[in-house]
C-alpha cells in the first residue's frame, strides 16, 4: 500500500470534521450541492484511476478497476 493509496483511505475522516466546521451555517440547499460536487469530483478522480491502472498494466483487465473495494465503492456513496 503506496502513500497515495493510505491518504485516500484516510481522507473521509480528515474532511468529515473540516466540511463540518466550514458548512454548518449553510443552507440544506447548499449542503447538498457541496456534497454533489464532492461526489462528482470523486468519482472523476476514480475513472481517471482506472485509465491510469489500464495504461499501467497495458491495457489489460485488473481487479483494481472494479468498484467493490471500499475506497472505490466510498466515491459512489
Amino acid at each position: 500500500m503506496g502513500l497515495g493509496h493510505f491518504l485516500y483511505i484516510v481522507s473521509p475522516f480528515v474532511l468529515w470534521p473540516i466540511l463540518t466546521v466550514l458548512t454548518r451555517h449553510n443552507t440544506k440547499t447548499a449542503n447538498r450541492r457541496i456534497g454533489i460536487a464532492l461526489s462528482v469530483l470523486m468519482i472523476i478522480i476514480l475513472v481517471l484511476r482506472n485509465i491510469e491502472i489500464f495504461v499501467l498494466r497495458d491495457f489489460q483487465f485488473n481487479y483494481e478497476v472494479v468498484p467493490l473495494q471500499v475506497c472505490h465503492l466510498a466515491n459512489f456513496i
